[in-house]
């Protein structure tokens, strides 16, 4: 019985087979994807380890203590050959967290399949414990028969009622989702996006409230093309699944005692359900990033500190990416002081201040700042041609700054040209415009981007000076996007003239 149940609890895993292949060995997830480093997997796990310790054990963790009692009891009373497969068993669920990447939440069901196992191991124990007290108390017989039936009982009775508690609220739902979803589904159009409050680091009013209890209702009144947008950590990829810029912005709030001063915001619609409320700015700006700064902006006002706590980090990852440091800065400086006693709150902050710090380096070596516009889409910043002098057949390296000024469809193209005074090209290198592995037509509007180009002069270049040229093209078609400086002038030929070379023998 014991190796069919093992049998089975391998089989229960069987469907997994295929994500964890995929997270062990695929390009952005699994070990690769951490760089080899799985600490982030083990606290993760730890930290879910002491909410269902601390959270989920029952009465003052009666129900806890008595299934760690008779799991120890059951063990002790099984051979070394029944224990060893078992503890194996429990051992690759346990580190089955570790190996999943480190940003994806772990969830309970993911080792569910173990629990018959361990019940058997408590049941086990139950059945040892009766008969150990039936050995020590009782004498007669017929006593010892009712006694052997009477301990397990007991002890079902015992988990049922210190584990009741802790079901509470599980099985009835006190937040009218359906109202809000019928509301939202006569509301919002295709696309639309739905941000949720911060995460309250296991106080249980937070985003996964509601990111998990409404969709099935949006789902049941057809509302399928929608996005949800986490105020924490992580919202500008989130802002990267919106397809449409203009798309409008819905915020739910799982915060049942609202405060009466809400109505005062002059900049927003509040409607209200049972432990919901839906809030939407009275005038949106087009503009989806724009829409999540302004409403992350009253969200702190309107939530629990340790919810604003991510609520400021989420603004300071959005002013991160938009190039905007200082803004960014000071909204760090807010998180600090509202940080909960928290390990996961700890290291969103880590993150975050290195997302800026890193920012901070990448701007600071930027020699000359040259704004152009490249066809209303996107914004040249500025540029750092290193070394301004070098020898010929050794290498230039150019770093551009650019910033999207709106969504774009396409992914254009950057070249960068050195010629001499007679136009004559002597190097050149074309690069598709990206942000890591992301092309512009996954760029959204306000984000600054970096790029690094590697030019090779020929051994045979004359010496002199060389000026270098850029500009965007699409490279399907070969057409430039047109330049315009900052008095509306159009470049000729629409390229940029940088710094020019100095090249010596």
């Amino acid at each position: 019985m014991l190796l069919m149940s093992l049998a089975l609890v391998a089989l229960s895993y069987a469907p997994w087979l295929p994500v964890m292949v995929r997270q062990l060995y695929g390009e952005r997830v699994g070990l690769q994807g951490l760089g080899g480093q799985t600490m982030p997997g083990i606290n993760l796990s730890l930290e879910n380890l002491h909410i269902w310790l601390s959270r989920y054990s029952g009465v003052d963790g009666v129900a806890l203590a008595l299934f760690l009692v008779f799991l120890g009891i059951g063990f002790a009373s099984c051979t070394p050959k029944q224990v060893l497969p078992i503890v194996s068993t429990l051992a690759v669920a346990a580190a089955f967290p570790v190996f999943v990447r480190a940003t994806h939440r772990f969830r309970p069901e993911y080792v569910l399949f173990t629990l018959p196992l361990l019940l058997l191991v408590v049941a086990r124990g139950v059945v040892f414990a009766g008969c150990l007290v039936q050995r020590a108390f009782c004498r007669p017989a017929a006593s010892a028969k009712h006694l052997a039936l009477l301990t397990p009982s007991l002890a079902l009775v015992i988990f049922w009622c210190a584990g009741i508690p802790s079901l509470r609220g599980c099985y009835t739902e006190r937040e009218d989702w359906r109202g809000a979803a019928e509301y939202l589904a006569g509301s919002m159009r295709p696309g639309d996006a739905i941000l949720a409050d911060g995460r309250d680091f296991g106080g249980g009013r937070d985003h996964g409230r509601v990111i998990d209890g409404l969709p099935r209702y949006l789902d049941q009144y057809g509302v399928r093309e929608r996005h949800f947008l986490r105020a924490t950590t992580q919202i500008w990829p989130d802002l990267g699944r919106v397809e449409s810029p203009d798309a409008s912005l819905w915020t739910v709030i799982w915060y049942p005692d609202r405060p009466a001063d809400w109505d005062t915001q002059n900049k927003i619609t509040i409607v209200d359900f049972e432990g919901i409320s839906v809030i939407r700015l009275r005038e949106s700006s087009g503009d989806i990033v724009q829409d999540t700064v302004s409403m992350l902006q009253l969200l702190p006002d309107l939530l629990p500190t340790e919810a604003s706590f991510n609520v400021h980090l989420a603004l300071a990852e959005l002013y991160v990416r938009t190039g905007q440091s200082e803004q960014a800065g000071l909204q760090l400086d807010m998180a600090t002081l509202l940080k909960p006693d928290h390990p996961q709150a700890s290291r969103d902050l880590a993150a975050t201040r290195a997302a800026l710090q890193e920012l901070s380096s990448s701007t600071e070596d930027m020699q000359h700042p040259l704004w152009r516009n490249f066809g209303d889409v996107l914004a040249f910043l500025g540029y750092r041609i290193h070394p301004s002098s070098i020898r010929a057949g050794t290498s230039l390296k150019v770093t551009l700054w650019w910033q999207a000024q709106a969504a774009m469809d396409r992914d254009y193209t950057v070249f960068i040209h050195v010629v001499d005074q007679d136009g004559t090209l002597w190097a050149q290198q074309d690069k598709l415009l990206q942000h890591g592995d992301y092309p512009t037509s996954t760029w959204l509007a306000g984000e600054t981007v970096k790029g690094e180009y590697e030019l090779q002069l020929p051994a045979d270049a004359p010496a002199g000076e060389y000026p270098t040229t850029m500009g965007i093209y699409y490279w399907e078609t070969g057409e430039r996007l047109p330049v315009w400086d900052g008095d509306g002038q159009r470049a000729p030929d629409d390229i940029v003239l940088l710094q020019s070379v100095t090249l010596t023998q």
